[in-house]
């Protein structure tokens, strides 16, 4: 209970960018230096003195209170819920994030591509299967447009509208109101195309 009241305490910080170290930024907030781990994609746009904003998930360890950082909420729920999946700890989550969009790791673990996850250093197949069974349900729980067993079809749609210039928004509309159609990825498309008016 303590380490849940203390992981509470904070929820998001914001001020400018002091320093930026391998892995993490320091975030000065009146005066008082934060440093928070974030996505290895951050590190490109980040620069010193500049304005920033966080969501932040505290770890709470016997030796170390560890702050972790994300721009939108979407990718810290995203990283919370990696999380609860046994043996994926903060840094392999940190790690999945690196590889992309959510909505690609979503489409990953919807057509159940284990290439994708063990990209990330640190996990293996069998993390990996834990990660696609774990988060498989509880990914159409927050309305992934697909179901694990369309992911395969809905995942090349999604792909080939994205490369036509549809955006993700769009697309997952789309394919939720698909969802338990049946017929050819041909087919599918050709549909999908005219309820986006094409």
């Amino acid at each position: 209970m303590k380490n849940d009241r203390i992981r509470d305490m904070i929820g998001s910080i914001n001020g400018k960018i002091q320093a930026i170290i391998k892995y993490s930024v320091i975030v000065d907030v009146n005066g008082v230096g934060y440093r928070a781990l974030v996505p290895a994609l951050y590190f490109d746009g980040l620069k010193i003195g500049e304005q920033i904003f966080l969501y932040t998930h505290l770890q709470v360890r016997e030796d170390a209170h560890i702050l972790y950082g994300f721009k939108t909420l979407k990718e810290l729920e995203f990283f919370e819920l990696l999380l609860t999946v046994s043996d994926v700890g903060p840094k392999s989550a940190l790690g999945v994030l690196a590889l992309g969009s959510i909505d690609d790791i979503e489409r990953a673990i919807a057509k159940q591509d284990l290439t994708f996850l063990t990209a990330v250093a640190g996990i293996g197949k069998k993390t990996a299967e834990r990660i696609m069974i774990g988060l498989r349900d509880k990914l159409a729980e927050k309305s992934l447009p697909y179901s694990s067993e369309q992911g395969a079809d809905m995942g090349e749609i999604f792909d080939a509208l994205k490369q036509m210039g549809y955006t993700p928004h769009e697309i997952r509309e789309v394919l939720k109101k698909m969802q338990g159609d049946h017929g050819t990825i041909e087919e599918k498309l050709k549909k999908a195309l005219k309820m986006l008016g094409k």
